[in-house]
């Protein structure tokens, strides 16, 4: 939400956010991986043809093919969340 700065009073907390200075040593947010639920959510929506576009709710469909093929779904579905599971951690501790 854009806040012209003369709307804001002394009393609203977006000003202490803009009087800041801003520091040089500001460590970029590092985006999810995409083999986990919520990056390849993200990575839906900000690839997504904006003409074509439908909202959608994560299914295996979303997450990255695994490298090997997988034909019983169940193992394939527990490969995926295995990946998921190491790369998230990965990611976790990376932060």
């Amino acid at each position: 939400v854009h806040v012209p700065l003369a709307l804001l009073t002394e009393t609203t907390p977006l000003v202490a956010l803009t009087e800041q200075p801003v520091e040089s040593n500001v460590i970029a947010p590092v985006p999810l991986p995409r083999a986990t639920a919520h990056g390849s959510l993200i990575h839906y929506i900000t690839h997504a043809d904006s003409k074509n576009f439908q909202p959608a709710n994560i299914t295996f469909d979303l997450l990255p093919p695994l490298e090997t093929r997988v034909r019983d779904r169940k193992e394939r579905h527990r490969l995926q969340c295995e990946k998921a599971l190491r790369e998230f951690e990965g990611w976790r501790t990376a932060c």
